[in-house]
């Protein structure tokens, strides 16, 4: 079964889950203690930043070469990650919700990295098959 087949399978077995996860969910389960989930929050809000700060260094490194507007795109990814981190941050630590902002840039972030994802490979197969 060829690898998309198997992604769109996996997709529409989760779907239902997904629609009764808006009620809420059944069970809560603690995986970690409230400290350490904090902790970790804090951990990837920094390496969000860091990851967004770096990366536009990488894409002015990249500037006029072949890869240059996909690092452009990747740069562009990792802030929109950056400020998912941040918004969810503040929601997760009670300063501020703001209903509705993390899901746009959520799909906003899944369609640069598919577009990147997409432009890229192209890019690949014609240089290597000549496609």
């Amino acid at each position: 079964m060829p690898f998309k087949k198997i992604i769109l399978a996996v997709s529409f077995f989760f779907l239902p889950l997904a629609a009764l996860a808006f009620d809420g969910a059944a069970y809560d389960v603690p995986f970690l203690s409230d400290k350490t989930e904090n902790i970790i929050k804090i951990v990837t809000l920094f390496l969000a930043l860091f990851a967004a700060s770096y990366a536009f260094k990488l894409a002015a490194l990249a500037q006029g070469g072949q890869m240059e507007r996909t690092w452009n795109m990747l740069a562009l990814a990792s802030v929109i990650f950056g400020f998912i981190e941040v918004l969810s941050s503040l929601k997760d630590f009670r300063i501020i919700d703001i209903h509705g902002v993390s899901e746009l840039f959520e799909l906003l972030l899944a369609f640069v990295l598919v577009y990147v994802f997409m432009r890229t490979r192209k890019m690949l197969l014609k240089q290597v098959m000549g496609k």
